[in-house]
Parts: C-alpha cells; structure tokens; sequence
C-alpha cells in the first residue's frame, strides 16, 4: 500500500491499497520493487506486478489517497521522477500499451551508437496519466532530471534536454559531448534550476568548468570556473558530476589524483 502522512504529526491520512497482484511480498527490499515520485499536488506510483509487461503506474491525489488514472501494461521501471514544477511523470519503460504520441522521438545525441531498442523515456501528464511525448534510442540510460522549463536525459553517450510539455529539443549536445554520469547515483552531467541548464565540462587538468544555459532556449548565458586544487587521476571524467543547483549555488564532485571524490562548491 501507500500510506499519506500528515507532514506536521506523521498521523496517518490515508492508505491506498495495492492492486491484486502487484503486493509487495513480505521480508521484499520495497525500493525496486515499488516506485514513488511527487511534487505538490502530484503524485505517482509504480508497481512491479509479476508477469511481464504487466506493470502499471497510478496518478494518485496527494491530499486524498484517491486514484485519478492507471497506465497499465507497462514493462520495466527503472527512472521515475516527476521533476519539480514540470507537472509530468519521466519515466523509463521497456514497453507500454496504448497509443504513442506521433511523431516518435529518437534520441539525438551525435556520435552515439544505436541505443537498446527496449530503452525509452516515456513522458506522461501527471494529472490526467496521458501520454505527453516518449522517445527511444538511449543506451545504458542514467537519469532524467529537470524543472518546469526543461527534462534532460542522460544516457552512457551523452545528454539532450526537452521541454516537459511538448519534448521539443532545447539544448542539443556538440559530437564530443559524453556524459559524465559517475557511479554514486547523485550526480550527473547536467541539471536544472532557476530556469538555467548547468551543464559539466570537465576537459582542464585543476579546474572544473559549468557551463551555463538558458533553460527555454539552450543559448549559453555564462561560465563557472572551479579550482577543486587537486589534479584529477587519469580516466576519471566519469566520476565527476553536477549533484545540485539552486538558490545561486552548485554542488560539484570530482576524483582526486586517488580517484577519491571531492565535492566543491560554487557560486552561480
């Protein structure tokens, strides 16, 4: 089931109970079996039921535990995030019943190979459960993250980034663009805040450089330059990475000449 909170007492407001067939069994880790994501009057569920290509995702109204829709027929959640303010689920299926919105999309990062015909992002109104735009193409898909301005996604190649309302392309990466994701799952190449993209550049040997663009229009507005005073070891672009942005700030993490993190801080 899932369980609303008071966020003042944590008394219990409701319970929304789980579909036939898509409980979590008991001693289950809840975390890849069950999928939450939420932002004000948004929020969505998505459960792993058993057989395959029989997942589903529900809209469900935050104040009420009422279910608003079900995307049934779904295969493989793996991202899910509504991104703040954007008023849409992201999430990446394998396969989903239903009609697609046309034209597809496939993914345009440059130089990329073919990505697993099976990895897509697959877009959807988080009031209404429909689906807004999807796109296919990526290839070892890392994350999708964003704001009300842009979603960008980021695979093993690279990185683009959509507007969440139509996926029309903002920010479309240069050839040499590739991704620097880094294992830890908290960072990425690129992120979004205060209608900016902050987008990773890691070719100097002391500095990291963020570039800045503009979220509705993908123009380059600035740079941010970063000393983090140690000489990063050999093959390490891939641990670096944007952790957060917000407020005028940036949380960037970096290998040392060890291929230990540092984490550093900047100011937008």
């Amino acid at each position: 089931a899932v369980v609303g909170l008071d966020p003042r007492t944590g008394r219990r407001r409701w319970t929304e109970p789980a579909p036939a067939g898509c409980a979590v069994a008991p001693n289950t880790v809840v975390t890849p079996t069950t999928y939450l994501a939420g932002d004000g009057d948004d929020l969505a569920v998505g459960r792993r039921c058993g057989a395959a290509n029989s997942d589903l995702i529900q809209g469900i109204d935050p104040a009420t535990g009422r279910s608003r829709w079900t995307v049934s027929g779904v295969g493989s959640l793996d991202v899910f995030t509504i991104p703040r303010g954007s008023r849409v689920l992201a999430a990446s299926l394998a396969h989903i019943v239903g009609a697609h919105p046309a034209p597809g999309r496939v993914w345009s990062v440059p130089g990329a190979p073919v990505g697993f015909a099976a990895q897509q992002v697959v877009v959807i109104d988080a009031a209404t459960g429909r689906v807004v735009w999807q796109e296919s193409g990526m290839s070892d898909l890392a994350a999708v993250t964003g704001d009300a301005a842009a979603l960008c996604v980021i695979d093993g190649f690279g990185y683009e980034c959509r507007k969440p309302s139509t996926g029309a392309l903002v920010f479309p990466p240069p050839v040499s663009a590739r991704a620097p994701v880094g294992p830890y799952g908290d960072s990425a190449a690129v992120t979004q805040a205060d209608g900016s993209i902050y987008q990773l550049d890691t070719g100097s040997a002391h500095a990291t450089r963020v570039l800045v663009r503009s979220a509705t229009t993908g123009a380059l507005t600035g740079t941010i330059s970063l000393d983090v005073s140690r000489v990063p070891a050999p093959d390490t672009a891939s641990q670096s990475g944007l952790i957060t942005a917000g407020d005028g700030l940036l949380l960037i993490r970096r290998a040392d000449v060890a291929g230990f993190p540092v984490l550093a801080m900047a100011a937008g």
